[in-house]
């Protein structure tokens, strides 16, 4: 499941280096729910399934100033180095300018709706 994300994250960042106003990339269920924290914490303008193959997703990419929203990507737990924050292991990380996505019993949800429903996990990805 994570290299699904993984991917997903990397042509949305190599897109906005090539300045692509769209990417297309598979659909599938977990990338729909962090493309969703993406669009409502103002990383991409949207998505919509694909016209021409119902089995992708169109991305739209966003820039600030013409320069990409989406700076830098740091993987924070693979498989060879798993982390896990209870819930109040949470409260540790600061997320000032940017944002963690965290795997939780309740799905992918970024950290500070973690924080909000006091749910911890395994944080995925740092995206600034």
């Amino acid at each position: 499941m994570q290299n699904y994300l993984w991917n997903m994250l990397i042509n949305i960042q190599n897109g906005q280096i090539a300045k692509l106003n769209f990417i297309l990339h598979p659909r599938k269920m977990p990338c729909e729910a962090v493309l969703q924290i993406l669009w409502k914490n103002g990383y991409i303008l949207g998505y919509q399934v694909d016209k021409n193959n119902y089995k992708k997703f169109k991305i739209f990419l966003k820039y600030k100033h013409n320069k990409a929203v989406i700076n830098s990507i740091k993987k924070l737990s693979n498989t060879g180095y798993n982390i896990f924050y209870s819930i109040y292991g949470t409260w540790k990380i600061k997320n000032n300018s940017s944002l963690v996505l965290i795997f939780t019993p309740k799905g992918i949800k970024s950290i500070t709706v973690s924080k909000k429903f006091k749910i911890g996990g395994q944080p995925f990805v740092l995206i600034n």
